[in-house]
């Protein structure tokens, strides 16, 4: 809910668009960093090593995202290369992420629910 608010910032006078964009995307990707970081080890002994490994994949993958956009010089940002590499980016995430899905279902699939036996 937080999200529905207006937020007030705090920013340089002389600061453009493109930081304002390139602070916000760091922000955003930071978070779902953090996120996916937690949530994972908080439930990583309920899925397997192959579904724990995928999520590290995704989250590398955001990891790549968030560092081309922080440590992209000011010549490299908004340049074709940059989108680019954007691009593949989110290619790869949605490629392992849906992979993580396969997995995930595939877990659910063979999950069977064990009935006490009254005596």
């Amino acid at each position: 809910m937080p999200n529905l608010r207006p937020q007030m910032r705090i920013e340089r006078s002389d600061e453009t668009r493109e930081d304002k964009l390139v602070s916000s995307t760091h922000g955003i990707l930071s978070d779902l960093c953090d996120k996916l970081m937690s949530e994972s080890e908080r439930q990583k002994p309920f899925y397997s090593q192959a579904i724990y490994l995928q999520v590290e994949e995704c989250r590398r993958i955001l990891l790549s995202e968030l560092n081309d956009v922080v440590l992209a010089t000011e010549d490299e940002k908004f340049r074709h290369e940059w989108y680019r590499n954007g691009v593949e980016n989110y290619r790869r995430f949605l490629e392992a992420y849906d992979k993580l899905a396969e997995l995930i279902r595939t877990r659910i699939s063979k999950l069977t629910i064990l009935r006490s036996v009254e005596e």
